[in-house]
């Protein structure tokens, strides 16, 4: 790959990239992002972030290429979350949503001591679904319980 894929918590100054990210025909198609979406409404998000929601982007080449979230459920869903990963379509396929994955894995698994992730992802999304797929068939190989 030769470029280097950096993953760090989300910053107010990301909201720019992830904003012309989210407004790309390939996102829009496969996630629940919206044409008419506002770098505002990227900002209030970010800036709304609580305790419970863990957000990383992945810098590439010097800009924001992707993000993903993990929300910790409440209540008597405490044991689980909800995680959401969005990639830049320029970069997709260069390992990107991988890197991501796994960060929010580790997180969930060795600080947050969740046993379930869950996500919705769209039928046609055929590779987030092998992502999504190797990662279980990966944790069922060592003896863990596939978290997806």
């Amino acid at each position: 790959m030769g470029e280097e894929i950096k993953i760090r918590p989300i910053h107010i100054n990301d909201a720019r990239d992830i904003h012309e990210m989210h407004r790309q025909d390939a996102i829009i198609e496969q996630t629940m992002a919206l044409s008419s979406g506002r770098l505002k409404d990227t900002e209030d998000y970010i800036e709304g972030l609580t305790k419970e929601d863990h957000v990383f982007v992945a810098e590439y080449n010097g800009h924001v290429r992707g993000v993903a979230s993990l929300e910790e459920r409440s209540g008597k869903l405490r044991y689980s979350g909800n995680v959401s990963i969005s990639i830049n379509e320029e970069v997709q396929g260069r390992g990107i949503g991988k890197t991501l994955l796994e960060r929010i894995v580790k997180l969930a698994d060795e600080e947050l001591g969740l046993i379930r992730l869950e996500l919705d992802v769209c039928a046609d999304n055929i590779r987030a679904l092998a992502l999504y797929e190797m990662f279980n068939e990966a944790l069922s190989s060592s003896g863990r319980p596939a978290l997806f």
